[in-house]
């Protein structure tokens, strides 16, 4: 995944629109085909992975939760989904496999990336790669500056406050946290005010995947190509230096 800034300007992100269809189609005939799967004796894991290559829901409302499994038609978070998915099972898998095939790593536990891409195929494979890079290596970004300014605060023995930690957002994106906020609440893509937009009062974990994703365009639009992949490599040492810590603590344990 080298030059990925010119990889990301060349490719066109967009998800295929057969892939995500809202029309026609309900969770349910997905979980009924789960069920059926796990009866006949299929690995859990080979069900989940099957059902995520054929599923065709972008989002849905799940009790009081918004679940948003793909963004801005281009980035798809697989966990997110798979979490959905097993929770949909009659008969739970042990817990501590569940959390190996979920977390222990980017991908599923045991899978390589190309086995994990026959998987759930192409298309959302690179859904995926867009979900990776404009969601975990962007709050790797934001966190890098966090560190790298809580040191530099703490050196200088200057008080924190929220004031202060707003100039990260602004070194990054250009503005405080407050008005992109409002910026990605209130404007569409293009720039034009959308009117169905408000600010909410209250937001999950789904609203602050949208709201890190659009933070990545923002940058990819307006970095310059030297900057853009220095933050993107950093971030990636980062998250290479984040699994190894866990690796090590899981074994320990």
């Amino acid at each position: 995944m080298d030059d990925i800034f010119e990889e990301f300007l060349k490719n066109d992100r967009k998800i295929y629109h057969d892939e995500f269809l809202k029309e026609n189609y309900s969770t349910d005939s997905y979980f009924e085909l789960v069920e059926k799967s796990l009866k006949d004796g299929l690995d859990w894991r080979e069900v989940v992975l099957g059902t995520i290559k054929i599923w065709k829901i972008p989002e849905e409302k799940f009790g009081n939760q918004k679940l948003i499994y793909l963004i801005s038609g281009e980035a798809f978070n697989w966990i997110r989904l798979a979490t959905r998915i097993i929770s949909s099972f009659n008969i739970q898998p042990p817990r501590e496999q569940i959390n190996d095939f979920l977390f222990k790593g980017f991908l599923p536990f045991g899978f390589s990336e190309n086995k994990f891409k026959s998987k759930i195929g192409d298309v959302k494979f690179r859904g995926w790669q867009n979900y990776f890079y404009g969601v975990i290596v962007e709050e790797s970004v934001i966190e890098l500056s966090k560190l790298k300014f809580m040191k530099k605060v703490f050196s200088s023995g200057i008080d924190i406050s929220e004031k202060i930690l707003d100039e990260i957002y602004k070194e990054i994106y250009g503005d405080i946290f407050e008005v992109l906020w409002e910026k990605f609440n209130f404007y569409d893509q293009k720039g034009n005010r959308n009117k169905k937009y408000y600010l909410p009062k209250t937001t999950g974990q789904s609203q602050i995947d949208e709201f890190t994703y659009w933070l990545f365009k923002n940058r990819l639009m307006n970095s310059t190509p030297e900057v853009f992949a220095s933050r993107v490599n950093e971030a990636l040492k980062y998250l290479d230096n984040v699994k190894m810590n866990n690796m090590m603590r899981i074994s320990i344990n």
